[in-house]
């Protein structure tokens, strides 16, 4: 692996130098948007794919995954609409990523001021 690379994946992660956009979802029979799916994009990599298969290759797929996920549901604010989330299979394995999950509800169950 090129060092550029890791660099950029840790600084991608660390600064959260991407977005998500979120694809509506429609339920055909009552024509009303059913839910969103998050969509991350990043200035560094036209290609989403291609992002992640460096992080992958440079050991931090884990990492931007969660940080990815974290960021999606912050994003979608306090809409009561459901959101769906691509999550690679290593990550929902990861030993961590169970330990994740309870961080992420907890943050989420704390009631609004």
């Amino acid at each position: 692996m090129v060092k550029w690379e890791i660099r950029r994946i840790k600084e991608i992660i660390d600064n959260k130098s991407f977005c998500h956009f979120f694809q509506p979802i429609y339920e055909l029979k009552e024509s009303k948007i059913y839910g969103y799916e998050a969509l991350l994009r990043c200035k560094y990599f036209s290609d989403p794919e291609i992002l992640f298969q460096i992080a992958r290759e440079c050991g931090f797929l884990y990492e931007l995954d969660t940080c990815s996920i974290h960021n999606a549901i912050t994003s979608m604010g306090d809409l009561q609409q459901k959101l769906f989330i691509n999550v690679f299979p290593s990550t929902i394995v990861h030993h961590s990523f169970t330990q994740f999950i309870k961080k992420i509800n907890l943050f989420f169950s704390r009631p609004k001021k």
